[in-house]
């Protein structure tokens, strides 16, 4: 993750001279550490202060500026959610939070924020891609980031979900660090005869629920893997009549979502 994303705001440094990067501590950061050096002009070390990085890149985006501001993580996410959420509305430029995002964090405290769009990269590539879309699109953008990333193939386009892998038996809808979960899970259905799509939501909100209830309604039974807010209200609302099974939660572990696929194909 750090080695792509580095060289992701590298790009953005060295091609748009309007982007800055903001944080309490980017010379001790692996993904930002050096860049100060080359831009001493736009990478900038701001008091440990959530209310503080959140108000002055509130104010450097306002200005024109497209600044990428790092939080330490969730707590910080959340303390400065409420300032962010509420003064980015009508941002005439991007502003993106990057937060470092722990294995089996929750997310579902993001649901009392509205207006963000939120990301969250399965793969290095799709890191890069959607660091990218969010310094293209106006307001704000929170891109959460998993410590591990999969290994996988190519990114996807804006904030659509992925069809990571094919399957008729039931659709395992996941995101982040989930997707590997996912498809580890699914390679081991596959040997038992018991094939299962794979869909790498990429953006907790706007959710493509479009893409979410296709892939339900494709066979009629879902595996949601820690479900961000409003998915399972998206997939019922457009695969209503497709479903043969309650939609089942699962954990982001290769196990558990391999015990739910058996329980929705039970039922």
């Amino acid at each position: 993750m750090s080695r792509v994303l580095r060289a992701a705001l590298e790009g953005a440094l060295r091609d748009g001279a309007d982007v800055c990067l903001l944080g309490e501590a980017p010379e001790l950061s692996r993904v930002t550490a050096g860049l100060a050096a080359a831009w001493p002009d736009r990478v900038h070390a701001l008091p440990a202060a959530d209310a503080t990085l959140a108000g002055v890149a509130l104010g450097m985006a306002l200005g024109g500026w497209r600044p990428v501001v790092e939080l330490a993580g969730p707590d910080s996410l959340l303390a400065a959610l409420p300032q962010l959420a509420a003064e980015a509305v009508g941002l005439p430029g991007p502003l993106v939070a990057r937060v470092p995002w722990p294995a089996g964090q929750s997310a579902t405290f993001l649901a009392a924020a509205t207006g963000p769009s939120v990301v969250a990269a399965a793969c290095e590539d799709d890191a890069a891609a959607l660091l990218a879309e969010a310094l293209r699109r106006p307001g704000l953008t929170i891109l959460l980031e998993p410590a591990r990333l999969a290994a996988l193939p190519g990114a996807g386009e804006g904030l659509r979900a992925l069809r990571r892998r094919e399957g008729d038996a039931a659709a395992v809808l996941a995101w982040g660090e989930g997707v590997a979960a996912a498809l580890e899970a699914a390679g081991e259905l596959a040997e038992d005869g018991v094939e299962v799509e794979v869909l790498d939501l990429r953006a907790l909100a706007p959710l493509d629920a479009e893409a979410a209830g296709e892939a339900v309604a494709r066979s009629g039974r879902a595996v949601v893997v820690q479900p961000p807010p409003g998915l399972v209200e998206a997939v019922v609302d457009r695969a209503f009549w497709r479903l043969e099974a309650p939609i089942a939660p699962a954990e982001p572990e290769a196990a558990r979502i391999a015990e739910a696929v058996w329980r929705v194909l039970e039922d």
